[in-house]
């Protein structure tokens, strides 16, 4: 499985690719050593209860979030944008561990 994570702000950038078959994780073009399949576990189990889309384009300068996870037969994507699902702080605290 690939997973693609972006969040962005006036102030942050986050760009996650992550390969579980490779076992590569990507932050910002770096190499990070941790566990692939357990992070795509933790995020799927926060992502699990997500609408696919939650968006408020009355904010100009807000955040930006998407995840996408993507197999050989599905893509998943979940986009946000100034909008949050009740569990995003446990999302933003999963980022801040490989940050």
């Amino acid at each position: 499985m690939q997973v693609f994570i972006k969040m962005f702000n006036m102030y942050n950038n986050v760009d996650i690719s992550i390969d579980t078959v490779a076992k590569t994780f990507l932050c910002n073009g770096k190499n990070v050593d941790i566990d692939t399949i357990a992070f795509v576990s933790r995020l799927q189990h926060i992502t699990g209860s997500w609408q696919p889309t939650l968006i408020d384009m009355s904010i100009q300068d807000g955040v930006s979030y998407s995840v996408t996870y993507k197999t050989q037969k599905n893509t998943i994507m979940y986009v946000g944008q100034n909008r949050f699902p009740e569990n995003y702080s446990q999302f933003e605290k999963l980022l801040s561990e490989v940050m």
